[in-house]
């Protein structure tokens, strides 16, 4: 269940808002594979977290062009499920909520025929949860869910609108981040089969920058649309978009004290085309048709969208998924 409040506020130029959101994330794991229906392990029944959220923000039009804004927020986020269970349905002891506190501000002009925006953000996340296993004097392992660690993720975004005629627009974007583990973890278990006997469980992430997302995105793309009569018209949208500062992603409990960081996947970029026309019709039961068809990765570029680190952080030993070749696909849809 949840429950959601906002109040606004707005006058002359100045607006702004406050909100605060209350719910209830359950989670039950039911096995059917490895325990039969007559054992009651067989489900976990629900465990309960409690989260919500708090945020603020402002907004003021310095004049009918120009305006600036600042958004804050806290936000007590439920764990996530593997971190709740372990696969033989044993249930993960003293998990948390995580939380995220964000802060943003930009700046924004816009005229009839330009615009342009510029932020920043902030974001720190906190008691993020990993799993970790260790093997008591006669070999048995037991699993456990340590928290405690934390990210950092900032960056910088500009976006930029051009429209050059009635005919003609052009589109820009970048994107530059720099997400960052920020600490190292270190725990002290028992063990469930003799709980005299401890082991100190660290992970090594301090200073690792952050995988699976690219940290510098570049998006250019221009839109030409051609008007037939008053009820139709053809658009030509191509797109470029480039990729840099992708690192692969790694599990923080596998790295070593010293580790190097990890492996940074080579940095790509791939052209796309996106045509399409349009058609409003008169009494009829069908209000609009669109036709659209659209080339991916239009040059057959080979690259590479992710990648799991490996035991040396290089190349050679990383697991990676490639990116499609060229492909298409078109559609047609109505309007009722």
């Amino acid at each position: 269940f949840g429950a959601f409040g906002q109040a606004e506020y707005r006058k002359d130029n100045l607006s702004t808002f406050a909100n605060l959101s209350l719910n209830q994330t359950g989670y039950e794991r039911i096995d059917y594979f490895n325990f039969l229906d007559s054992d009651p392990d067989q489900s976990t029944g629900f465990q309960n977290f409690l989260g919500y959220t708090v945020k603020a923000g402002a907004n003021y039009n310095i004049n009918q062009n120009l305006n600036v804004f600042v958004n804050g927020g806290y936000i007590s986020k439920a764990p996530g499920f593997d971190n709740v269970f372990h696969y033989n349905n044993d249930l993960y002891k003293d998990v948390e909520n995580e939380t995220i506190m964000a802060v943003e501000g930009g700046i924004g002009y816009a005229t009839d025929w330009f615009a342009i925006n510029l932020n920043g953000y902030h974001t720190q996340w906190a008691n993020k949860s990993i799993q970790t296993s260790v093997e008591d004097t006669a070999g048995v392992e037991y699993y456990y869910n340590v928290s405690g660690l934390g990210a950092l993720h900032q960056g910088v975004e500009l976006d930029a609108r051009v429209i050059a005629n009635e005919n003609l627009e052009f589109n820009a974007a970048i994107a530059y981040a720099y997400n960052r583990w920020t600490n190292d973890v270190s725990s002290i278990v028992a063990l469930e089969s003799d709980p005299t006997q401890t082991k100190k469980v660290d992970t090594y992430a301090k200073n690792v920058k952050v995988g699976d997302a690219p940290m510098t995105q570049v998006a250019l793309d221009l839109t030409y649309r051609v008007a037939h009569g008053k009820r139709a018209n053809f658009y030509f949208n191509p797109q470029y978009i480039y990729f840099s500062r992708l690192f692969a992603q790694f599990d923080p409990e596998d790295r070593g004290d010293g580790d190097p960081q990890p492996w940074r996947l080579p940095d790509y970029g791939v052209l796309n085309f996106h045509i399409g026309y349009n058609f409003r019709f008169t009494d009829s039961i069908v209000d609009k048709m669109s036709i659209s068809l659209n080339l991916f990765n239009a040059l057959d570029r080979e690259y590479i969208t992710d990648a799991d680190d490996g035991y040396d952080h290089k190349s050679y030993d990383a697991k990676v998924y490639y990116g499609r070749g060229r492909n298409m696909n078109c559609g047609i849809s109505f309007v009722f």
